[in-house]
């Protein structure tokens, strides 16, 4: 029941990622009063919805099945070739920045593809 109750909520809150974002954003500047940190909270966590939403839009406009591995391999693969990068460039690996940069960039990326995906789908309605 509980988990019937999480998996309901995350795919309500996956339709409008970007509510998720300025409701985390809001309530995390009010409470510690920093910018910075409220908008890196907020991609953080928007993030995890962003993947969803994503994967989703993908399965239902393009036909994808598997959207969801896909989209964890694209990250895998991107966390590989910047961990190459440290290592080459540095002599070794620092995995939580190397995360942290993989996760950031994925946020520019899934955004965009969010917004990309949406457009497709209201014209796909419009013309249907």
């Amino acid at each position: 029941m509980f988990a019937n109750f999480l998996r309901e909520l995350y795919a309500y809150l996956s339709v409008l990622p970007f509510l998720v974002f300025a409701v985390v954003y809001g309530v995390h500047y009010f409470w510690k009063r920093n910018f910075r940190r409220a908008f890196t909270v907020s991609i953080d966590v928007t993030m995890v919805f962003l993947f969803g939403a994503v994967a989703g839009l993908l399965d239902l406009l393009l036909g994808f099945r598997y959207s969801i591995w896909l989209l964890i391999l694209a990250f895998l693969i991107a966390f590989g070739l910047i961990g190459n990068v440290q290592h080459r460039m540095r002599g070794r690996l620092d995995a939580a920045r190397a995360l942290r940069i993989v996760w950031r960039i994925g946020f520019f990326v899934l955004s965009v593809l969010y917004i990309l995906l949406l457009l497709i789908g209201i014209v796909k309605y419009w013309l249907r």
